[in-house]
């Protein structure tokens, strides 16, 4: 995994074969949660994770909104990592928070998982070099008449390193979604504080767990650390962007 780095109007990284696939199915576990299916199976139905667009029933139609207009009680989550995803308005009074609850989660849970969906297909089909959703490669014609050995050739190359490209009014969107990401994995792992993501940090690092359960919280600990450090130099690039910042373009 390597380093946003601005690129024109987009921010660009690339990422390995492997840590692309957990990334990858790591985004669409936590969609999952969320209730927004399994972007999988989507994908491979359709070519993107994305919801695609239907005759009627649109998210502008009367109907649907009217549908979505929650009148009972919406309960808080069950799973504490859904939670932390989507927490109460106010920790003082239970009345506030179940009503302000019915009136936007609905719209907030869609709104996260419409966005996972978009880092999904950054992460898959976009990455690989194949455009976005519903968009042929430009070289597409051309691949076929390619002998087989140079499109194996080719095909190897661009599996070698994905590139992730975000444009840079998408940023913020994108960072926002890598902290819905890290906040499911340090719910899972029990960092609810500094203190306890500079012991994680230690156990990643200096660790060597003998047991499956010590392996696996080793292995979500060190995806929670990489998101971390993804996440910040995203930021790194938007902020020397902002006035006054060294570097910041005009």
């Amino acid at each position: 995994m390597r380093a946003f780095r601005r690129e024109g109007d987009h921010l660009v990284a690339e990422v390995d074969p492997g840590e692309r696939e957990v990334l990858a199915t790591v985004v669409a576990d936590v969609a999952e949660l969320l209730g927004g299916g399994r972007f999988e199976d989507r994908a491979r139905e359709t070519g993107s994770a994305r919801p695609q667009p239907d005759a009627s029933g649109g998210p502008d139609d009367p109907a649907a909104l009217a549908m979505r207009l929650r009148l009972d009680p919406l309960p808080a989550p069950d799973d504490p990592a859904v939670h932390r995803l989507l927490p109460d308005a106010s920790r003082d009074d239970a009345d506030v928070a179940a009503e302000f609850r019915r009136l936007t989660e609905d719209d907030l849970r869609q709104q996260k998982i419409d966005r996972l969906a978009v880092l999904f297909d950054a992460l898959t089909v976009e990455a690989l070099g194949h455009g976005a959703p519903g968009e042929e490669p430009p070289d597409a014609a051309a691949a076929d008449d390619e002998p087989p050995r140079r499109r194996r050739r080719d095909r190897g190359r661009h599996e070698a390193v994905a590139v992730v490209r975000v444009a840079k009014d998408r940023a913020p969107a994108l960072a926002a979604t890598l902290t819905d990401v890290r906040l499911v994995l340090g719910e899972r792992l029990g960092v609810t504080d500094e203190e306890a993501s500079e012991r994680l940090e230690r156990d990643v690092v200096h660790g060597r767990p003998a047991d499956a359960e010590g392996q696996a919280r080793q292995y979500l600990g060190s995806v929670f650390l990489a998101l971390g450090w993804w996440q910040e130099t995203l930021m790194a690039c938007l902020l020397a962007d902002l006035p006054g910042a060294l570097g910041a373009r005009d």
